[in-house]
């Protein structure tokens, strides 16, 4: 946001149904696109919202202080079958900013 970061994200995907997914250059960050491209049906998604303390890592990434405070949202998509086709951890440090989830 501006001219610093308020989320590092950390993304799986079942490799069964994304075959080839490893070696791609630039593949898409969103999971919309991506099963499309994989002729993938989504079904619904589940998120779950907590707070939690910055790992060294995810402290770097965001520029914060190890250990503090930060949003940490969790979600599973689901394919329309009911397999789960990604799972999502996103670290957020907001400051003054807030978080808008826009489904659908």
């Amino acid at each position: 946001h501006g001219d610093r970061p308020f989320m590092s994200e950390e993304t799986s995907f079942p490799a069964s149904l994304f075959p080839g997914l490893m070696e791609a250059k630039n593949p898409p960050h969103r999971i919309s696109v991506l099963a499309q491209q994989f002729r993938l049906l989504l079904g619904k998604a589940e998120e779950r919202i907590s707070i939690g303390r910055a790992q060294p890592a995810v402290a770097t990434d965001l520029g914060i202080a190890p250990d503090a405070s930060l949003l940490m949202v969790d979600r599973v998509v689901h394919g329309l079958d009911g397999r789960p086709v990604e799972w999502r951890i996103g670290y957020c440090h907001f400051a003054d900013q807030y978080y808008l989830a826009q489904i659908g």
